[in-house]
């Protein structure tokens, strides 16, 4: 019999080392680093958000991890990368003053389900209702 061909290379790992410490740029203000909400809500965060490892950074944390019936991804592992050290799914993040910076989920084994939740499309509205039908009042002669 012919000889088997070679098995192929192994995949490379995926690699996509979390940052230790924010960029120039990013200060901390008494241990906090400064975010600003979509909706222009600025907060504290622990100086640590987003750092040192895969973790689930925004359990807990306000505006939408902080009550009851949080979404799923409030739990999700992942930490800011350095896109370009990351050979894996990443995404942009413009919350933290001072700098841009880029995320993953995938390099902590998740699925970025917080884009699909944060940027769903409204609900459609409502077909407006058809206008009462006219009550026509009828003249006796």
């Amino acid at each position: 019999p012919p000889p088997s061909p070679p098995p192929p290379p192994p995949s490379p790992p995926l690699d996509c080392p979390c940052l230790a410490a924010y960029p120039a740029g990013v200060s901390l203000v008494s241990g906090e680093v400064q975010v600003v909400t979509a909706d222009g809500v600025s907060l504290a965060y622990p100086g640590t958000y987003g750092l040192h490892g895969c973790d689930p950074h925004d359990s807990g944390l306000e505006p939408t991890c902080n009550s009851t019936g949080y979404a799923g991804w409030c739990e999700h592992e992942r930490c800011y990368a350095d896109p370009a050290a990351c050979s894996t799914e990443y995404s942009t993040a413009a919350y933290v003053v001072g700098a841009t910076l880029h995320y993953s989920y995938r390099a902590c084994g998740f699925r970025n389900e917080l884009k699909s939740w944060f940027y769903q499309p409204p609900s459609p509205s409502p077909p407006p209702s058809p206008p009462p039908p006219s009550r026509r009042r009828h003249r006796r002669p």
